[in-house]
């Protein structure tokens, strides 16, 4: 049973240097130590490994592709609305859209 915890927490190590690289190398920000009660409107839910926040489309995009390429679990969250997450802790990154900014291309006639 102590072995198995050992490799686990050395697998985390590993995979929170790979975030912490990833998180760098984009300029996204990146934080740890949050719980999703504080991310959620009905503010419940426990303790989240990562919570990553990229500010435009091309850096979502890019954080998705390395963190599907590093095989890190993740999950999308917007601003937070409507959803309930447990009290346990989760083991994966969210990666927070609230604050992306998108620059849309409005062309004449886009309202016709």
């Amino acid at each position: 049973m102590v072995q198995l915890e050992e490799n686990e927490s050395a697998g985390l190590s590993e995979r929170d240097a790979a975030i912490e690289k990833i998180a760098t190398t984009l300029s996204v920000s990146a934080e740890r130590g949050l719980r999703f009660a504080e991310l959620t409107s009905l503010r419940v839910g426990g303790a989240i490994d990562w919570v990553l926040s990229p500010r435009t489309e091309e850096q979502a995009a890019a954080l998705i592709h390395q963190l599907e390429e590093r095989g890190i679990a993740w999950r999308p969250l917007g601003s937070g609305s409507n959803v309930l997450a447990d009290d346990g802790e989760h083991h994966y990154v969210i990666v927070s859209l609230k604050d992306l900014k998108a620059n849309p291309v409005l062309t004449a006639g886009a309202f016709q």
